[in-house]
């Protein structure tokens, strides 16, 4: 996909391999993940870097949800599908440009993730970076009545910031 993508082959093209590539056997999970990753950043740097009128931010999130919707049975509670939704809220408030569904994002990701300490710590990450900290405080609250493994210091450090 690269390669075509640097042959600068249209997106019928691109999507067309895409479509045939996610029909392949694959040994691992992440080799997935991986493919729906290259599409994304295929389409990120389409629209960045040309323009293209074609192409849509909604293609992303399209493609994002199909993602999820493929590999989070599988994946549960794994750091490849915290990177799938970090990637995703990320382009959501940088290339979207909308933060509610960034949000959006990381409340399903702690539907799934949520036993996940790192999946809360990119979530607060998030709003901190954004300059919410109420919200990331409102978040922290709700991270410290969780149950996690360890020994809930890591929970307590994070509080401290606050």
């Amino acid at each position: 996909m690269l390669a075509l993508e640097r042959g600068h082959t249209s997106e019928k093209e691109l999507f067309d391999v895409f479509e045939k590539s996610l029909q392949c056997t694959f040994s691992t999970l992440d080799e997935y993940l991986d493919l729906f990753l290259t599409r994304v950043d295929g389409l990120r740097r389409r629209m960045t870097s040309t323009g293209e009128e074609d192409l849509e931010y909604k293609i992303v999130r399209e493609t994002f949800q199909r993602a999820s919707d493929y590999l989070s049975p599988y994946l549960k509670n794994t750091e490849g599908l915290l990177r799938l939704y970090a990637y995703w809220a990320h382009l959501e408030t940088k290339l979207g440009k909308d933060i509610v569904a960034a949000r959006r994002v990381w409340e399903n990701c702690l539907k799934i993730c949520g036993s996940m300490l790192d999946a809360w710590n990119c979530y607060i990450a998030m709003e901190v970076e954004l300059g919410h900290i109420n919200e990331a405080r409102s978040i922290y609250k709700r991270c410290y009545s969780k149950r996690f493994s360890g020994t809930g210091s890591e929970v307590e450090s994070a509080l401290c910031y606050f």
